[in-house]
This record gives structure tokens, C-alpha cells and sequence, in this order.
């Protein structure tokens, strides 16, 4: 019996009792790695809202934020009670390059009587018209889950994260939204508008 024979039989368990869980990471590593490797990049933005925090004040005016014909709408509402809003914010991310552009939502405007509405295109979209469809034509998917919803490695791999969380998939490459909140304490109420498609002559 050689040296090293006689080191693996004394001391077999400990070896392996480091070894595994080294090879366990690494190898979900590799899972995830590689699809970033072998799936092409995303060829479309992705516009969405997102309630970024909540009012302490409460205020006569409702915000509802949609995609209707290709284009992000605007409505407000004046309500007849008092209501505790919320801030909504319209993003534009740029899933390739990670860039995330923010887009004003206009103000209620002169409403004065309750129960009247004011409606809104939102600007900085001229260029596209928003596909509605979870999936893109390139493929990709989003998607919305909680972390550690995916078994024991799909929460060790998002431990640490916190409420919901908004992603994008092809072919096992996930790509996370950005949040625009980074409190400690921060939630984001995410709602999906579109895949911007560029107008062709545009």
C-alpha cells in the first residue's frame, strides 16, 4: 500500500466531505455559464412599469399604466375619496447591455371633478411599437417568480434575494430586471408593457 492509498483510506471521508460540495458549485456554475456562452444576446428591449414606493399622503388621483395598440397609455383618475397612491415608474432596459433608461410618467394634469379621467401617450417611444407577448420574436421569455421557488438550488443560487423577481429566458440563460429600488427594505411591483420592436424605416 502506497502513501497516498493509505492518506485516501484514513482519511476517505473528509476528502470527500470537502471535495462534493466544491464539485457541487462548480458544476452549477458550469450550468450557468455556459448557456451565457452559447445563447446570443437579447435583440429587444423591454419597456415595463414598476410601483417603486408607496405614499404616505393620501391624494385624490389614480395612475393606471398600460400598453394598448402598440403604445404605453397614461391614465388618470380623480377619485371621489382619498386614496394612499403609489409611484409608478416606466423603464426602457436594454437586456445586452444592461442599460436601463427611465421614462417620465406625465402628471394628472387639471382634473377637478370626480370620476374624470386624462389620458396620455407616453413620449420616448416614437421609434417602436411594443409587442405585448411574453415571448419575443428573438425568442426570449419574461417571466416573474420568487426567488427559491425553482427547489433547493434555485434558492441557494438567489438567497439573498428579496420579494418577487422579473427575468428574461431562452434556452437556460436568465437574465434579471434590474431594480430600480436598491433600499434594503426595497419591493417592486413589476408589470410587463412590452418588447419594443423598432418601426422598420425608422
Amino acid at each position: 500500500m502506497d502513501e497516498r492509498t493509505g492518506f485516501l483510506k484514513r482519511h476517505g471521508f473528509v476528502v470527500a466531505a470537502v471535495a462534493l460540495p466544491i464539485l457541487v458549485v462548480v458544476a452549477f456554475a458550469l450550468v450557468r455559464l455556459v448557456p451565457r456562452l452559447l445563447v446570443e444576446d437579447p435583440r429587444y428591449d423591454l419597456v415595463y412599469s414598476a410601483v417603486t414606493d408607496y405614499s404616505g399622503t393620501p391624494s385624490h388621483f389614480h395612475c393606471v399604466i398600460a400598453a394598448v395598440d402598440g403604445r404605453v397609455r397614461v391614465r388618470w383618475t380623480q377619485s371621489e375619496q382619498e386614496v394612499y397612491g403609489s409611484t409608478q415608474r416606466v423603464y426602457r432596459l436594454s437586456p445586452a447591455s444592461g442599460e436601463m433608461r427611465e421614462i417620465p410618467v406625465p402628471e394628472a394634469g387639471d382634473l377637478q371633478t370626480p370620476g374624470g379621467t386624462q389620458d396620455f401617450t407616453l413620449g420616448g417611444l416614437e421609434d417602436v411599437r411594443l409587442d405585448t407577448s411574453p415571448r419575443a420574436p428573438d425568442g426570449y421569455e419574461y417571466e416573474f417568480s420568487y426567488p427559491g421557488a425553482n427547489g433547493l438550488f434555485g434558492g441557494f443560487f438567489y438567497q439573498g434575494g428579496r420579494g418577487p423577481r422579473s427575468t428574461i429566458t431562452k434556452k437556460g440563460r436568465v437574465i434579471v430586471l434590474p431594480r430600480a429600488n436598491q433600499g434594503p427594505y426595497g419591493y417592486e411591483s413589476v408589470t410587463f408593457l412590452g418588447w419594443a420592436i423598432p418601426i422598420e424605416g425608422q
